[in-house]
């Protein structure tokens, strides 16, 4: 009896943490440290390996191959010492050159509960993204899932207990012969970005609902889910909302609000520091909140989730996941998009150019014309001071007078008009800007090398300035870049040096080589001309 106890203890903490006590099956508790971070608001997230598990769409942004792997432990403090994990292994890669075949991933994710219990969901995701939208970039996606429940050998299950709590002295009926069942899943999504900030998701999983009842004839079904997400985000933040709609009961639908907010700080060219947050509450008083934190380091990305849970199973020390994320081969610049924007920048550019031309010279003929009406006021006022003229006269003077500063008004009303044009045509060329130096920052983030990146940012300066807009970011840019590849090229001058140095004392080749093994390895993939150290490396190693 203790055994049965404990066990059924456990299975209800475990469906009691999503607030889904009769169809909690294949629940998404622990698939991925980042999301579970955010409180699981990941509808609109587009660009990450995790987007398997959540939204098929959110696949299309891969750049680069991407492998995930996490843990997490589940009610960790409980008084029965139940061991409740998750586990998850995700891979997604861009099919063809710069992605043109959409993104591929496969994603396994498994729960166990001891001997006891487990489910298991292996993914097969593909998507793939449009970029020629009206406003932004379309992209849809497509998971087809393998669900595997099993369950473990227990004396209960062996002498089955009635509902009286009586031992029949007979195994339990359903499971004596049959202890786990399979199926497929069906999972869908869109996700739709625009504007570089916003983005809005849509995903159905578990269109099919399969039926994962053991006994012929019985029906369990893994509910349709249904999540809908919103998403804004800068270069340094990110915020999320999803709202997600389940049958918990059937003919109940449960409804769950997830908010998550992340902020990232960068060091160097590519290690980040990130903290997130997240707050989720929704029916049958689900309320849970999470924190967590990641840390990128070159190609290598740690992420630690915590949830906790403010209702329900509330004496536990939370939920801990644990994820480690490796990016690998050079991230391939979205050329379709890179030159959509590149166009658009420049259309942008000629047309405000273009405009504020036309509104420099209109401003500068009213100015011509008020400076000609006002020297023309001037002269009639001093007629209208000559006493000599007749009133017929200075009637006249006065009629032409008045005219004339009608005609004063309209054109400074054309001179104001002109001013406002000119405000507008500068706006226009300094969004143009801001456009070239977004570009200019997907440079960056696709690992551009230190000649193509000061190229851009000369061309850049070059076209905006000596027209008012601030481009001081863009100039100290180019000089932090400058720098830092003037320290890389003295870096390697030194360490030339020094091999050049040490074979003259007469190093043997076996040192020599080990050198230049150590100074190409230092700076291969650093934007540094290694020709010479490979020449070299080959001509010691004959």
């Amino acid at each position: 009896m203790q055994a049965r106890n404990k066990a059924l203890l456990a299975l209800v903490a475990l469906l009691a943490l999503v607030a889904l006590p009769l169809r909690g099956a294949f629940e998404q508790v622990g698939s991925g440290a980042r999301p579970g971070a955010m409180a699981n608001a990941f509808t609109a997230v587009s660009g990450d390996v995790h987007s398997i598990f959540f939204n098929p769409a959110g696949l299309a942004g891969i750049r680069q191959p991407e492998v995930t792997t996490m843990y997490s432990k589940l009610f960790t403090g409980l008084s029965d010492q139940s061991d409740i994990g998750v586990s998850l292994l995700g891979f997604a890669s861009p099919l063809g050159h710069q992605g043109r075949w959409g993104s591929l991933g496969a994603g396994l994710w498994r729960l166990r509960l001891a001997s006891l219990f487990s489910e298991q969901a292996n993914s097969l995701t593909w998507a793939r993204r449009w970029n020629e939208t009206l406003l932004g970039n379309l992209s849809a996606g497509v998971t087809l899932k393998h669900l595997i429940r099993s369950y473990g050998d227990t004396p209960e299950i062996q002498n089955a207990i009635n509902l009286a709590g009586s031992s029949l002295g007979s195994p339990d009926p359903v499971l004596a012969s049959k202890r786990s069942k399979s199926g497929f899943g069906l999972d869908i999504g869109v996700l739709y970005q625009w504007r570089k900030f916003y983005s809005a998701g849509l995903a159905v999983q578990n269109l099919n609902e399969p039926n994962m009842a053991l006994g012929a004839g019985d029906r369990d079904v893994v509910p349709m889910t249904i999540k809908l997400g919103f998403g804004f985000q800068t270069r340094r933040t990110r915020f999320l909302a999803d709202l997600t709609q389940r049958e918990g009961i059937p003919g109940r639908a449960d409804r769950i609000m997830g908010l998550g907010a992340e902020r990232m700080w960068f060091f160097g060219e590519h290690d980040m520091l990130t903290l997130r947050a997240g707050f989720a509450s929704g029916s049958r008083d689900l309320r849970q909140a999470s924190l967590g934190l990641g840390y990128q380091f070159s190609r290598l990305e740690f992420n630690y989730g915590f949830n906790l849970p403010l209702s329900g199973v509330t004496r536990t020390d939370g939920a801990h996941q644990l994820s480690l994320s490796l990016r690998f081969g050079r991230p391939a610049e979205d050329q379709g998009e890179l030159e959509r924007l590149l166009k658009k920048e420049q259309d942008s550019r000629i047309q405000a150019e273009q405009a504020l031309s036309e509104a420099s010279v209109a401003r500068i003929a009213a100015q011509e014309k008020l400076s000609s009406m006002a020297k023309e006021i001037e002269l009639l006022r001093r007629s209208l001071l000559n006493r000599i003229s007749t009133p017929e006269q200075i009637k006249a003077i006065e009629l032409e007078k008045s005219q004339a500063e009608e005609e004063q008004k309209r054109i400074e009303a054309e001179q104001k008009k002109a001013e406002e044009e000119e405000g507008k045509a500068r706006e226009a060329l300094a969004n143009a800007y801001r456009l070239s130096w977004s570009l200019y920052q997907r440079k960056v983030a696709v690992g551009s090398r230190f000649v193509d990146r000061i190229e851009f940012l000369e061309k850049i300066i070059s076209k905006y300035s000596g027209v008012g807009i601030d481009i001081q970011e863009s100039t100290l840019e180019l000089e932090r870049i400058k720098k830092e590849q003037q320290e890389l090229l003295n870096e390697f001058k030194s360490s030339w040096d020094y091999y050049q140095q040490i074979s003259a004392r007469g190093a043997s080749a076996e040192t020599r080589s080990e050198l230049l093994e150590r100074i190409i390895k230092k700076f291969q993939g650093k934007d540094v001309d290694l020709t010479v150290a490979q020449k070299e490396l080959e001509k010691v190693n004959k």
